[in-house]
């Protein structure tokens, strides 16, 4: 589309303008509709966003299948830092960032 209003411009041809215009509109409205229409169908699934609706088309698979669901985690395990006591300092490799 943005290549037809620049070669109208170009060539100087306001009807050529026009068409990318209007073909511009048309697609852009066309994507709103199915949008729209996509929510209408699948209130849950409208409302989620990339992993979270990947996780919920799996779960309708599963079900589907009759299969024992894989337990994806929803955060990754995050384990604490092991503490420094004592003569254990002197163990950690020397700083590389200039004092």
């Amino acid at each position: 589309m943005l290549a037809g209003v620049i070669c109208g411009g170009l060539l100087r041809q306001p009807i050529l303008i026009g068409i990318a215009l209007v073909g511009a509109v048309v697609v852009a409205l066309r994507i709103a509709d199915l949008n729209v229409k996509f929510g209408k169908e699948n209130p849950a699934a409208a409302l989620l966003e990339g992993a979270h609706f990947l996780e919920f088309q799996q779960l309708q698979v599963t079900a589907a299948q009759g299969t024992k669901q894989i337990e994806i985690p929803s955060k990754p395990a995050v384990h604490p830092p092991a503490e420094l006591t004592g003569g254990k300092q002197d163990q950690l490799p020397e700083s590389t960032e200039s004092k």
